[in-house]
């Protein structure tokens, strides 16, 4: 439901949402990729060495806004909408994405490997921008909300180990996220957070009706004096997972097969941490009410499934938790009969408005037709 490391690629978000397998949101690039075999070195067998290499001047492509008023873009208040603009990398070589992998085999259940990569987040990095200098904000279209992508470095490593004793797979990965945009309302909408020419209300009434929007909205009381651009406040981040994965029989549900039971632990942590940082979407329908970024955050999830009739009927269950109290339900069941395959899924979001509890109101039902080619 979540990724950590495998960042390169960006995210169609178009369409599906947090709902929709990752495998089938990767937008593929255009990049030159080696792998040189190291053989063995030491207790370490298969040792890898791959890199990769995104020249910035063919493919520079960032994870797509979703269209406005569709079901995937994000739920901000309509008085944004007409302020926002995307802001994409240019095509230069200055924006390629590259990156290098070690990874090996120690004896014979541990499979190791550490990275290193700079690449482009899926979510944008949010700012006012103040187009030309005025005295007096009393004209909008000087004003943009823009949204950016810088680039970001990573630096991490994973593992899996099979423990044969229980026949299960341990999994875990680390990364650390050099120089992540964050929000900090004061800094990124900077603009909003100067000096102003107090008003009354019947003159803020008015200006709202000048300016169609009350900037009371937007925590004003008045008009901003000499309004300046927002910044882009960066933190180091680390971000970990632990997960486990074991088969085991439930025979009153199956007698033919067993259930892959796959449980994930999510958690991260924010260097240099300050208690101005915001989540990056206002608590709807509020302009200027964000959910409190804490210094560290953990996110649960499971997934369960099996397969009936030889592998032909394939149901499976995912949950996802966010311990501030959102949740996250995916139900799914697959028919596969070569070359056909058909799918049926339900996902739904519950809870509190924080991180992908932002969608909480977006269930939806999918019913998905496959036909392989070869």
């Amino acid at each position: 439901m979540f990724r950590l490391l495998d960042y390169i690629n960006p995210l169609d978000n178009t369409f599906g949402g947090p709902f929709e397998d990752l495998d089938d949101r990767r937008i593929p690039l255009w990049m030159l990729r080696g792998t040189y075999d190291l053989g063995g070195v030491g207790p370490i067998s298969s040792l890898m060495l791959e890199g990769f290499w995104v020249p910035g001047s063919w493919d520079v492509r960032v994870a797509p806004f979703p269209p406005v008023g569709t079901p995937y873009f994000p739920p901000l208040p309509a008085e944004y909408v007409p302020f926002l603009r995307v802001a994409t990398p240019d095509k230069t070589m200055s924006n390629s994405r590259w990156g290098v992998r070690l990874q090996g085999l120690v004896g014979s259940g541990l499979n190791l490997s550490v990275c290193h990569y700079k690449t482009y987040l899926d979510g944008p990095a949010l700012r006012s921008v103040v187009t030309r200098n005025v005295p007096v904000l009393l004209d909008l279209d000087v004003l943009n909300l823009e949204a950016s992508f810088p680039a970001v470095q990573i630096t991490g490593g994973s593992l899996s180990y099979w423990e044969s004793h229980v026949d299960v797979i341990l999994r875990g990965e680390v990364a650390w996220f050099w120089d992540e945009p964050v929000l900090i309302p004061e800094e990124n909408l900077g603009t909003f957070f100067g000096p102003v020419i107090p008003l009354p209300p019947p003159l803020l009434d008015l200006a709202a009706e000048i300016l169609g929007v009350d900037v009371r909205d937007l925590g004003l009381n008045g008009i901003p004096v000499n309004p300046q651009s927002g910044t882009i406040p960066k933190k180091n981040i680390l971000r970990f997972m632990t997960g486990v994965d074991k088969q085991v029989w439930i025979r009153p549900l199956n007698k033919r097969s067993t259930f892959l039971i796959s449980m994930q632990y999510f958690g991260q942590w924010i260097s240099d941490y300050d208690e101005g940082l915001r989540q990056g979407i206002a608590l709807y329908p509020s302009l200027s009410n964000f959910a409190k970024q804490k210094e560290f955050e953990s996110i649960l999830t499971a997934l369960i499934g099996t397969n009936y009739m030889n592998g032909r009927i394939n149901p499976q269950v995912g949950l996802g938790y966010d311990v501030r109290g959102a949740w996250l339900l995916l139900g799914a069941i697959n028919y596969v009969r070569e070359p056909f395959r058909f799918a049926i899924q339900y996902s739904g979001i519950e809870g509190n408005m924080t991180g992908f509890g932002a969608y909480r109101d977006r269930d939806q039902i999918s019913f998905m037709f496959t036909y392989l080619l070869n």
